[in-house]
């Protein structure tokens, strides 16, 4: 083995070992900031049987990256006209590549919720960070998304509508 080759062959295995032992700190730091945070970024807190095209599937909804998740951590892509059917009656619709949950649907008019988690990092020792639950609701109405203003959401009675 000339030195070039041994020179590499160090190299490399110093690099390996120290890669390998930089993500396993990692990993412990990540475990440690996870026990950390308090709630969760999913809004369903339990897996949902789901019927994609006479599909059934376990699913939940992450409102943190607005992605529907397999318990494998697959997603569920939101194409146009996707409706699922979760096994509480939920029914998802995608709008614009986007996961919509149906409230209701008359006279064409669909009002739909979408729930968003937002971080909340904890403002000094001893106090956990959070995921904070938000809802944001929008009307559908000939192919157009409307946003709904939070005094519209609540005359309508929306949020006492959404089960979790």
């Amino acid at each position: 083995m000339n030195k070039k080759s041994l020179i590499f062959l160090t190299f490399f295995c110093t690099t390996i070992f120290y890669a390998q032992n930089l993500n396993k700190t990692q990993q412990e730091k990540d475990l440690e900031l996870r026990n950390k945070i308090e709630n969760s970024v999913y809004f369903h807190k339990k897996w949902m049987l789901a019927k994609i095209k006479d599909n059934s599937v376990s699913l939940k909804y992450n409102a943190y990256n607005g992605e529907m998740v397999t318990p494998e951590g697959k997603q569920i892509f939101p194409s146009n006209g996707i409706k699922l059917l979760l096994g509480n009656k939920e029914i998802w619709i995608s709008f614009f590549r986007k996961w919509y949950h149906l409230i209701s649907s008359e006279n064409n008019v669909l009002l739909v919720h979408v729930p968003i988690v937002k971080y909340k990092k904890g403002s000094f020792e001893g106090v956990k960070s959070d995921f904070k639950m938000e809802h944001k609701f929008y009307r559908i109405e000939n192919k157009r998304i409307f946003p709904l203003k939070n005094k519209e959401a609540k005359k309508l009675g929306l949020l006492e509508k959404i089960t979790i």
